[in-house]
């Protein structure tokens, strides 16, 4: 979202005039204006004059605030490459499916199924 070639005196200057405007507007109104939607609402209505401060807020809203996904991988791996490490019984597979959840749940059973069934045994 950010440009790679952002000039960092652009931007501190962009923030200077934001907290500028921000701190003396608060001043002369009655409301808080520095609340975190508040200066969110106000960086978006300054976007056209202040536009590298705007795409630092879009920056920092759409950043993940935690890895928990990564660490819940880290931790079924534990067990995938510990306990289950010579077979791949329900338990492992169910294990290795928890751990990409979010792209399991976009899987088409059926057609899965059908694949599956479509291929020659093995021995």
């Amino acid at each position: 979202m950010m440009p790679s070639n952002v000039d960092s005196e652009v931007l501190a200057a962009e923030l200077d005039v934001f907290a500028n405007i921000l701190f003396s507007s608060r001043a002369s109104s009655e409301d808080n204006l520095a609340s975190g939607d508040r200066m969110i609402k106000f960086a978006y209505d300054q976007r056209a004059i202040l536009p590298l401060t705007w795409k630092l807020y879009k920056l920092m809203l759409t950043a993940p605030i935690s890895v928990a996904k990564d660490e819940r991988s880290f931790s079924h791996l534990k067990f995938v490459e510990g306990v289950y490490r010579s077979t791949m019984a329900d338990n492992r597979l169910n294990m290795i499916l928890n751990c990409e959840k979010d792209l399991t749940d976009s899987f088409d059973m059926k057609e899965v199924l059908e694949i599956w069934a479509s291929k020659p045994l093995r021995r």
